[in-house]
């Protein structure tokens, strides 16, 4: 019987990537093969979003692409991960925010490889990950991030390097 349920979960999880792939190849989100992701939860832009190969996405990963976002290969994005490559405008007093729209133009969003991203970290505008780093749960990117390193907090800051 237990056998039975893994093989019935395997087949689950394995339509549900197959949907994902299919949903983001038809929004225009370019990505390399072996792509594991669930449903993601929010996707703005999916024409400025690539990612590579081999890149595992969990459930509810909010994509906010005006200015890009751009992912290595073999990257780890855990759980309630949010990328938010621009700010809503709120700059002209004589205009309400709520018709302001998005700040345009700001450098995007990159996401080296072999990079770990834990859940409920959030990644915002301009934000370079270098490869080989990890970016710990509840973290809150605000600056780039050397290769190889460990950050971590709220502005996330560098707390260790991988040997």
């Amino acid at each position: 019987m237990l056998k039975l349920l893994k093989i019935l979960q395997m087949v689950f999880y394995a339509s549900v990537y197959a949907v994902t792939r299919f949903s983001l190849r038809l929004m225009g989100v370019k990505f390399g093969r072996n792509l594991i992701a669930f449903l993601i939860t929010t996707i703005e832009s999916p024409q400025k979003i690539s990612i590579g190969a081999n890149v595992w996405i969990s459930k509810n990963v909010a994509f906010y692409a005006t200015n890009g976002i751009t992912i290595g290969n073999d990257v780890v994005i855990a759980k309630d991960v949010s990328f938010i490559s621009a700010n809503h405008g709120f700059r002209n007093k004589s205009l309400k925010v709520n018709k302001q729209g998005m700040e345009v133009g700001a450098p995007p969003i990159v996401i080296g490889s072999d990079v770990w991203i834990g859940e409920k970290a959030i990644i915002l505008k301009s934000v370079n990950i270098g490869n080989g780093a990890v970016v710990g749960a509840g973290a809150v990117v605000t600056k780039n991030v050397p290769n190889y390193a460990v950050v971590a907090g709220n502005p996330a800051r560098i707390i260790a390097y991988r040997e």
